[in-house]
């Protein structure tokens, strides 16, 4: 009996050693944000700065190779002379940049050509390319063509849809929607001057939505309005929360809404009230873009550059960026490209023209 309980218990010791054991189950890492890299290298490029006072307005990236912007551009001729006809167009091919200047006869007129000042530019497509200079051109790839008396001359900024439709806001309530080859001028209900447009479709809903954003900034009498535009429709939305200060708009549909200006404020839907980011630096943020959840540029002020990649927001300082005294007008931001555009002081009382690109590593 003894002899078979030690068998008995010395193949059941055999067998609890030989035995593997299953690893215990451990659970996934948990997932992160999804993040882009904030390794960007900076080029800073001047215009003028001897001839004039000269700035940008603002600037539109199709690549790399392929950037507009529009503005007031004073420059010597090529004998190196004072010219006092300004530019109001660069463009960018990839390895130089071109100064143009867009002109125009009205009809009826007597006397000689315009040139207006650059004010907005929107690129659809690198053959699609909408520019005001006073007037309404359009880029077809190879030639400007003009549109006179649409209701978006002088605009501010511009915004397009994939359909082909088009909205331009401006000074003094001005807003107009092209459509089917026509302008028409729309009734903002406000007399304030309209900063800046953005839209797209709410995956949820399969609306489209169209936000633009209305504020005498700096000027008296210092008022906001945040308006939602449907079509040729026009309505005030809720603004509270917002700073009187405003100059820009830009948001991913059903995600997150964004305005810029004396604060940068978020909300999750149209008609809630705003939230004031309180990590931002106090510096007026004059133009808001981005390409996703986790690729928004903010510029404005005293050179502010700020990038949100999906978890952090990077300010860029210091030796990063070349030295700079102004302030980002505006900001276009395509692919692995964002090119930032404004004015700064020169060495003269002549301000530059600048424009700063940014190409990720």
């Amino acid at each position: 009996m003894k002899a078979a309980s030690f068998i008995f218990f010395a193949l059941f010791f055999f067998f609890a050693l030989t035995c593997k054991k299953e690893p215990p189950v451990v659970p996934p890492p948990p997932t992160g944000p999804d993040t882009t890299s904030h390794n960007f290298t900076w080029t800073q490029y001047t215009f003028g700065g001897s001839a004039g006072s000269s700035y940008f307005n603002d600037v539109a990236v199709i690549n790399d190779s392929d950037i507009w912007a529009v503005g007031q551009i004073f420059a010597n001729d090529s004998t190196g002379k004072y010219d006092p006809i300004f530019y109001n167009v660069v463009h960018w091919n990839g390895s130089t940049w071109s100064l143009l200047r867009l002109k125009y006869f009205p009809p009826g007129a007597i006397g000689d050509s315009l040139i207006g000042v650059g004010r907005s530019i929107f690129a659809m497509s690198d053959n699609d390319i909408w520019l005001v200079a006073d007037v309404v051109y359009h880029f077809d790839g190879s030639s400007f063509s003009l549109f006179y008396n649409t209701g978006a001359e002088g605009a501010k900024r511009i915004w397009g849809n994939a359909g082909g439709d088009l909205w331009s806001v401006g000074n003094s309530g001005t807003m107009a929607h092209y459509s089917n080859g026509a302008w028409t001028k729309l009734t903002s209900g406000t007399s304030l001057n309209i900063q800046d447009i953005w839209g797209g479709i709410n995956p949820t809903t399969g609306q489209e939505e169209i936000l633009a954003v209305a504020s005498n900034v700096a000027a008296i009498p210092q008022a906001k309005a945040l308006l939602q535009i449907s079509g040729n429709a026009v309505t005030a939305v809720n603004d509270s929360g917002l700073a009187l200060a405003l100059s820009s708009v830009w948001f991913i549909p059903g995600w997150k809404y964004f305005v810029g200006g004396d604060g940068l404020f978020s909300t999750t839907a149209i008609g809630n009230s705003w939230q004031v980011d309180t990590t931002q630096p106090l510096l007026y943020k004059d133009a808001i873009r981005g390409t996703g959840k986790n690729d928004i540029f903010v510029v404005g002020g005293y050179g502010l550059v700020s990038h949100w990649n999906g978890a952090t927001w990077k300010q860029y300082a210091g030796n990063e960026l070349p030295s700079f005294y102004g302030y980002y007008q505006s900001v276009s931001f395509r692919n692995n490209t964002v090119a930032a555009v404004g004015t700064m002081s020169g060495s003269t009382v002549d301000s530059y023209a600048v424009i700063l690109v940014g190409t990720r590593k």
